[in-house]
């Protein structure tokens, strides 16, 4: 199911778009993905690694198809924001172009 996960005890309380199964209050979560922000001229990446308690779950039923909104915070260490030295721009790379066979008479 669409989920919106919201990381209550980060700074800036970031919202991620993931599927998981329909979770309760008092699940447990194991969670590994980063995040990168330009803040103030910076570039910070957030590394969430380990496993979350679920604080606040609700399904949002106005928008189809219906996503459940969960209030996720730390069992362990609560994961921050670091600054990076140099920051990467990262740009999409387009796969290459497939051209029609050419058939030989």
């Amino acid at each position: 199911m669409m989920t919106l996960l919201e990381l209550s005890d980060v700074s800036d309380q970031p919202k991620i778009k993931t599927d998981l199964p329909l979770c309760q209050v008092g699940h447990r979560v194991q969670l590994h993905f980063c995040l990168r922000r330009k803040k103030a001229g910076r570039f910070e990446v957030l590394e969430v690694r380990g496993q979350f308690r679920v604080m606040a779950a609700g399904l949002d039923a106005a928008n189809l198809p219906q996503r459940q909104v969960l209030s996720v915070e730390s069992a362990g260490v609560t994961p921050s924001w670091r600054a990076v030295k140099k920051g990467v721009e990262w740009k999409r790379v387009l796969p290459p172009a497939k051209a029609p066979r050419t058939t030989l008479k």
